[in-house]
């Protein structure tokens, strides 16, 4: 979900499974919502007319605004979006995005994509264009699914070097300058996140050693 301070966007949503959904699950803070922020100010702005290739990597495919707070100008930049589409509607206003990527997918960027992906420019965003793409499926601890031939995964997470392809031991890379990306030549791929059980373990360890220092620092009970 995003919220703006001025009520300009109220929601920034997500399609998944053909539910329409908020998109709670992405952090508040961190470089993800910082390039958030920075799109939709983009969009507001009238700095661009690809607010959809903005967001697309977000896995945004909606933009939902309250009719009675939306401001004229903001009404009006967004209106103005080539890939943003306006959807009827009652009491609200929404754009559903024609470039949406999906929240994780095997693609096939070609040379030119690959390095405007790598890049964290907004402007380079813009200029992606579109591309194949495959979704993949959400499975416990990460994603599944066939590749069709793509050389690279991309995540709409952000960027953490312990997202792994089963099996394979190349390095994610950093994508839009804020998410995640690797490189695959499967034909099938199986995306997991490579630090869980140490993180697990640690988390339990730490606990174990709050458990002992509690015990050791408890008070005597007096009789």
């Amino acid at each position: 979900m995003v919220e703006d301070g001025d009520a300009s966007l109220r929601y920034a949503v997500t399609q998944r499974s053909g539910i329409l959904a908020i998109d709670t699950g992405r952090p508040l803070v961190g470089p993800g919502d910082d390039a958030l922020r920075a799109s939709i100010e983009e969009i507001v702005t009238g700095s661009t007319v690809h607010g959809g290739a903005l967001l697309a990597p977000f896995g945004i495919r909606y933009i939902v605004a309250d009719e009675d707070r939306l401001p004229d100008a903001d009404r009006r930049a967004l209106d103005s979006q080539s890939d943003l589409d306006l959807v009827p509607a009652s009491g609200l206003v929404i754009w559903r995005s024609a470039v949406a990527l999906p929240l994780a997918a095997a693609a096939s960027p070609s040379p030119v994509q690959e390095r405007l992906i790598a890049s964290g420019s907004l402007d380079d965003v813009q200029r992606i264009g579109s591309m194949p793409t495959v979704p993949l499926e959400p499975v416990e601890g990460g994603w599944d699914g066939a590749t069709d031939g793509g050389t690279h995964v991309l995540l709409s997470t952000e960027f953490d070097g312990a997202w792994q392809e089963s099996g394979d031991e190349r390095q994610p890379e950093r994508s839009f300058g804020w998410a995640t990306s690797l490189r695959t030549d499967a034909p099938t791929v199986s995306i997991r996140y490579g630090a869980q059980l140490p993180r697990s373990f640690a988390m339990l360890l730490l606990a174990a050693v709050w458990a002992v220092a509690l015990w050791i620092t408890r008070k005597p009970v007096r009789r």
